[in-house]
């Protein structure tokens, strides 16, 4: 999990919470400390607490025509943002990938989270450079083209770069 902003504007439940009693902790002045954590969905069951109905995985792209209280629309924007920026000198993918995956696949993960497409010679070359792949000896069959190279994550290299940073981008 990453932290990546504390909300905390005075008015910020107004509008959400304008016909409830004052006494309601939710029309106090509170604080919010955002986190993110890239998981496989997959993995993860949503459980609701005791404030919620209900919680599912949504794909970020439908979050505009949700009705999201307070200011978590705005918490939700930050940490896409955030994880974007982040992109660029820390790697995704250990946790969100099969143990092999194609070059296609990794492509596939980044364009998802920033939203565009990729060149993909440029990202290619980019993945390779920065040590975090080790190219198979295996290729991924049952396509009807020639079988792209799996590869799988340099998990040594991976967790180092995302200690300490990587600024070749």
């Amino acid at each position: 999990m990453e932290e990546f902003a504390v909300f905390g504007c005075p008015q910020r439940s107004q509008q959400s919470f304008a016909d409830y009693p004052d006494t309601l902790w939710n029309k106090q002045r509170f604080i919010s400390i955002g986190y993110y954590a890239l998981v496989n969905y997959k993995h993860v069951i949503p459980q609701p607490d005791s404030l919620s109905e209900t919680c599912q995985w949504i794909d970020f792209r439908d979050i505009t025509e949700l009705n999201i209280t307070m200011d978590h629309r705005k918490i939700i924007n930050k940490a896409l943002r955030t994880l974007r920026e982040r992109l660029s000198y820390k790697p995704i993918g250990y946790n969100l990938l099969q143990d092999k995956f194609t070059l296609t696949d990794l492509q596939g993960l980044y364009e998802t989270v920033l939203g565009k497409k990729l060149n993909r010679g440029n990202f290619y070359r980019k993945m390779k450079n920065m040590g975090i792949l080790q190219k198979l000896d295996e290729q991924r069959k049952g396509g009807a083209h020639k079988a792209p190279d799996l590869y799988k994550f340099n998990v040594e290299t991976y967790n180092t770069i995302l200690q300490e940073g990587l600024n070749t981008w």
